[in-house]
């Protein structure tokens, strides 16, 4: 258990929670004919005396997860049919409640966490937990939206990762969820649980070097978590920290990939209260009369939350009903010129990441390093830059998002009715 309570010093050092994966494989007997079925009674005693362990040293532990990508029609190594997994499941929630009997102290219950989401497979599982289905505090699936990491498997990832059609194919996958998610809480028993993303990192079999882990990949990341947010998710878990080339931390010099920087800022900016936006009457400047291409159209995306308490307390900012903008300009060459209608809008704060000023800035979007308002943030002393934003005061300046470029704007004046409430607690999206 050395390693067990190595990890969790480390979370309570810096504040973190821990959510733990549980094998549920343990037992579970195979066919024949097919090698990779498991099935039969989950063989739990390990998984009882590592709770019984972890109980005993009063570890704060916020989730105990049960399998990973083990689903019957997509499981990776493995494939559970949905009745054993209830079972698991119901004994698993025994174990938990009978060591935390306080609901306010317990772990969440946290799975199925399968590889994919497949809304037939799903179903059958909350069919499979019946009056039961209430055990389960979050549901969560993994996506993987770029395909494979292999260059030989997936030769088009730039394109996947900067065509804004195939980013928005990621909503056949949140529209499904939304469905699922509506069904059970109109007809289920279990109206509070949660969403998330289970595991997500772009491309499976560890990414790709100079993709997820550079620059460009944050055109996808930051898509994801908007869109995610956006379609009832919760928390969003990337794969990964430190590992594979989608890692957030270089393994090799242990610098910060541009990812980390993204991620960060969304958790400084973004807030739990999510709003809806819309981009329209895109046309080009000193041209409405003329046509626009719809790929440039398409081009900008745009995601809004209320603004995260951290940059209100950060600035020092008593007012509220503030917003925080994250947008993506895909366009390769267009500087974007953005009118924000329904918003009192004020002053701002920009946060605008892009690649590292080269003669050829396409090259520059596979750098390892990424620019915060025309500065390249480099770690020093083992210490994360300062990333202050770009102070608007002029309100009557333009909004312009330059071309390949991806960020935050924040509107503290903005005075959005939602916003004006409280801000809610902390979100892992």
């Amino acid at each position: 258990m050395g390693r067990w309570d190595e990890l969790n010093k480390f979370c309570r050092d810096l504040g973190c929670s821990v959510v733990f994966d549980l094998n549920l494989a343990g037992g579970l007997k195979s066919k024949p004919e097919d090698p990779f079925w498991r099935g039969g009674e989950w063989d739990y005693k390990n998984v009882e005396a590592f709770l019984q362990y972890t109980r005993a040293q009063e570890y704060d532990i916020l989730g105990f997860e049960l399998g990973n990508e083990i689903d019957i029609a997509h499981g990776v190594g493995a494939r559970v049919p949905t009745n054993t997994m209830a079972r698991a499941f119901r004994k698993l929630h025994a174990m938990v409640a009978s060591l935390w009997p306080s609901k306010e102290s317990r772990p969440l219950i946290i799975g199925p966490d399968s590889s994919v989401f497949d809304m037939e497979w799903y179903l059958e599982f909350a069919v499979e937990l019946g009056k039961d289905l209430h055990m389960i505090d979050v549901f969560t699936y993994h996506i993987y939206s770029l395909g494979p990491g292999s260059p030989l498997l997936n030769p088009n990832m730039t394109d996947h990762m900067l065509n804004a059609t195939k980013l928005s194919t990621l909503h056949v996958t949140t529209d499904n969820v939304q469905l699922y998610v509506n069904t059970l809480r109109n007809g289920g028993q279990n109206k509070d649980f949660q969403l998330w993303c289970g595991e997500g990192g772009g491309a499976f079999n560890s990414g790709r070097n100079l993709y997820t882990n550079s620059f460009i990949s944050g055109f996808w990341f930051l898509d994801q978590l908007g869109m995610m947010a956006l379609q009832s998710h919760q928390s969003y878990c990337r794969q990964t920290l430190i590992g594979g080339y989608y890692g957030m931390i270089n393994i090799t010099t242990m610098h910060v990939n541009p990812d980390y920087y993204t991620a960060l800022l969304w958790n400084r900016l973004m807030g739990r209260k999510v709003l809806s936006t819309e981009v329209f009457d895109t046309h080009y400047k000193h041209k409405s009369d003329a046509q626009t291409p719809q790929y440039v159209a398409n081009s900008i995306r745009v995601y809004a939350h209320c603004t995260h308490r951290w940059f209100l307390e950060e600035h020092v900012i008593s007012k509220r009903g503030s917003v925080t903008l994250a947008f993506i300009n895909l366009s390769t060459h267009v500087y974007h010129t953005i009118n924000i209608t329904g918003l009192n809008l004020g002053i701002r704060a920009e946060y605008v990441l892009q690649s590292p000023r080269r003669k050829d800035r396409h090259l520059g979007l596979y750098s390892h390093q990424v620019q915060l308002n025309g500065k390249t943030l480099r770690v020093l002393n083992d210490q994360i830059p300062v990333l202050p934003p770009n102070w608007i005061f002029d309100r009557s300046k333009e909004l312009v998002l330059p071309p390949l470029s991806y960020g935050y704007i924040v509107f503290p004046e903005a005075k959005n009715p939602v916003c004006l409430t409280p801000p809610l607690p902390s979100s892992s999206i």
